[in-house]
C-alpha cells in the first residue's frame, strides 16, 4: 500500500509521464514550487486552525464568567435606588 493507495509501479509511471511532459529541466523547478504549495498550505491552516481554537476558548470563557456572575435582578437594582434617600437641608 503506497501514497494515496498508489502501488510503486503507478507512481513510477506518473514520475516518467512527469519527465516526458515537463523535461528533466523543468522537473525540479516543478516539484520545488509545488512543495512551496504545500508547505504555506500547511502554514496558512494551521494558523486559522490555531486562531478558530483560540476564539472557542475565549467564547466558553465568556459564558462561563457570565454564569459565575450574573447580574442584579430587578428587585436588588430597585431596592438599591430607593433604600436611602438624600436628605434635603435641616428646617429652619
Amino acid at each position: 500500500m503506497g501514497f494515496f493507495d498508489i502501488g510503486a509501479g503507478e507512481l513510477l509511471l506518473i514520475l516518467v509521464v512527469m519527465l516526458l511532459v515537463f523535461g528533466p529541466g523543468k522537473l525540479p523547478e516543478l516539484a520545488r514550487s509545488i512543495g512551496k504549495g504545500i508547505y504555506e498550505f500547511k502554514r496558512y491552516s494551521s494558523a486559522l486552525t490555531k486562531d478558530v481554537k483560540e476564539e472557542v476558548e475565549r467564547e466558553q470563557k465568556g459564558r462561563a464568567s457570565a454564569v459565575a456572575s450574573p447580574s442584579k435582578t430587578g428587585e436588588e437594582e430597585r431596592g438599591s435606588a430607593t433604600a436611602a434617600p438624600e436628605k434635603g437641608p435641616p428646617p429652619g
